[in-house]
């Protein structure tokens, strides 16, 4: 990927490449007439689809009135980014995550096991002219294990198949059984509303504030921490009245506000 303010606009400009293996160059992945649109020495200098088609990245780049910056993209997949204290951890998201894209996801205890899981809106069918539509998810459920690690499970399990295209998630209790339920909002479509039958209930706690975490403490162990959000994702909300799921019989619920006050050093 090279990036530049190509056209003297105030605005940065990329360029993507893809490595052709025959050739042993970058060519641009963009076809002359959006590269050309952007970068106005291209039309010029290569004023053919033909001639355009025979110029690498180099020879495309030599025309620019600016020099580039360029970097290697070496991996391109959905991913989580593991908070470890000082740094985040790069963890690429299964294979079912990887069919199309995400336009949102959201995480909870959905399954009540003690572990946050995740669940994905998928697929894209407005691109660019040149490119095939995104039209391979139907909605992605991947269950948590505590470390990091997500196991996708199938449409038939999750109950989650939305070919269309998925743009928002909403998770709350809508039915007030202690389980958490998914509102997920469809692009041209009705919004789905998947009901969570098979999980033992949790605590719904009300009215959380902005901004807290909360989770459930039984002695020296705790579950997940869940964090109440003004908006999720694309254009989603999830209930300010969130539900702990997985909680074993006599623990209680810890709650942690950002900016309560801390008390006095004795």
């Amino acid at each position: 990927m090279a990036w530049a303010d190509f056209n003297g606009s105030g605005a940065t400009e990329p360029l993507l490449g893809a490595w052709d293996d025959a050739e042993r160059k970058w060519f641009p992945r963009r076809e002359w007439r959006a590269v050309a649109a952007a970068l106005p020495w291209v039309p010029v200098a290569f004023p053919s689809h033909a001639a355009y088609g025979r110029a690498d990245m180099d020879a495309i780049l030599a025309g620019a009135p600016a020099k580039p910056r360029e970097t290697l993209v070496p991996v391109a997949a959905s991913m989580v980014f593991l908070n470890r204290g000082d740094h985040f951890s790069p963890s690429e998201l299964p294979q079912e995550a990887q069919a199309s894209s995400a336009h949102a996801v959201a995480s909870a205890d959905l399954d009540g096991d003690g572990h946050l899981d995740l669940v994905l809106a998928q697929n894209d069918f407005h691109l660019d002219p040149e490119s095939t539509r995104q039209d391979a998810g139907l909605g992605c459920v991947l269950l948590g294990d505590g470390t990091g690690s997500f196991s996708p499970i199938g449409a038939a399990r999750s109950g989650l198949s939305i070919p269309a295209q998925g743009r928002s998630i909403a998770l709350a209790d809508f039915d007030a059984d202690g389980r958490i339920d998914m509102a997920v909002g469809v692009h041209e479509a009705e919004t789905r509303l998947l009901h969570n039958r098979n999980v033992r209930p949790g605590i719904l706690v009300s009215n959380a504030v902005v901004g807290s975490r909360l989770r459930w403490r039984l002695g020296t162990k705790g579950g997940p921490a869940i964090e109440v959000r003004a908006g999720n994702g694309s254009n989603g909300q999830d209930s300010l009245h969130p539900v702990l799921s997985g909680v074993p019989p006599g623990a209680t619920v810890e709650a942690l506000h950002p900016h309560a006050p801390k008390a006095p050093k004795p």
